[in-house]
C-alpha cells in the first residue's frame, strides 16, 4: 500500500490518555523530549495509533510507562 493512500487512525491526547495508563503531565513531558512519536496541528497535539502501539511494545517497560509524573 502506498504510503500517501494509508489511513491514518489519529488519537487526541484525551483519547491517548484513555488508552495508557499514563497522566497528562508524563505525556507532554515525553512530548516535549521527543520520546513519543506525535505530532502538532497548530497547537493541537495528535498521536497516530500505530505508532503508538509501536512505541508501547518497544518500550513497555521504559520509564515513560512505568513510572507517573506528577
Amino acid at each position: 500500500m502506498n504510503a500517501l493512500n494509508r489511513e491514518h487512525r489519529w488519537l487526541t491526547l484525551e483519547e491517548l490518555l484513555l488508552k495508557l495508563p499514563l497522566k497528562r503531565s508524563r505525556v507532554y513531558y515525553l512530548v516535549h523530549t521527543n520520546q513519543i512519536p506525535h505530532h502538532h496541528i497548530g497547537r493541537t497535539l495528535i498521536f497516530d495509533y500505530d505508532k503508538i502501539v509501536a512505541w508501547v511494545e518497544q518500550n513497555g517497560t521504559f520509564s515513560g510507562l512505568s513510572h507517573q509524573a506528577s
